[in-house]
């Protein structure tokens, strides 16, 4: 994480309303569209439907039996008006991973979509993907934090319109006193589950 922009937020909603409101209004001088799917979490489906109420045009990519994005569907909707790209990495009901790295390598030929990721399900359980990632949100309470914590990871602290306004404090991104003590016990726990992840997934892989 070091070479990214951290902003501490009170949990993955937080984090999720930021980088995809951020995202949109940021770019919407670029285009009006706006991906997801309908397996993601409320919080990012309610932000969705916000944006589109909005004027976003709001386009659902298709789902394959095995629970995974249709990336040929995917391929299929993008275009030069396309603005923003959200999926989870692992899903919070049913546990499918999805293919993260095959979604970035399809946005390369699509620069200015902003791809997030709600990584809440992943962290500690499959290996962590940030490179080639616009914004990653997290729980703190799935990886062994105080609920209540959360994290925004941006690859550029200007990607985002900040939708918090005040003081400029966390890049002025998310402004407001700082909760020391809280952050400091959500960097320590997620850099103790960075540290135990790869004994975590080997077993996790055979159960």
């Amino acid at each position: 994480l070091d070479e990214q922009c951290v902003v501490f937020t009170s949990g993955a909603t937080e984090s999720n309303n930021m980088a995809l409101k951020g995202a949109a209004y940021q770019k919407r001088s670029f285009g009006k569209t706006i991906i997801t799917s309908r397996l993601e979490h409320p919080s990012v489906l309610e932000v969705m439907r916000e944006l589109h109420e909005e004027g976003f045009h709001l386009k659902y990519v298709n789902i394959t039996a095995s629970g995974q994005i249709d990336l040929e569907h995917l391929k299929t909707l993008l275009n030069q008006d396309v603005i923003l790209l959200t999926c989870m990495h692992v899903n919070n009901i049913m546990g499918q991973i999805q293919p993260i790295k095959k979604i970035i390598d399809i946005l390369m030929d699509y620069p200015k979509v902003h791809f997030h990721v709600d990584a809440v399900q992943a962290i500690g359980k499959v290996p962590f993907i940030s490179e080639g990632i616009d914004s990653l949100s997290l729980s703190g309470h799935k990886f062994n934090g105080l609920k209540g914590q959360g994290l925004l990871i941006l690859n550029n602290e200007h990607s985002i319109y900040p939708i918090i306004q005040g003081g400029g404090q966390e890049f002025g991104i998310r402004s407001g006193t700082v909760n020391l003590p809280n952050n400091v016990a959500l960097a320590k726990a997620i850099n103790i589950t960075i540290k135990q992840h790869n004994d975590r997934y080997n077993e996790l892989r055979t159960m």
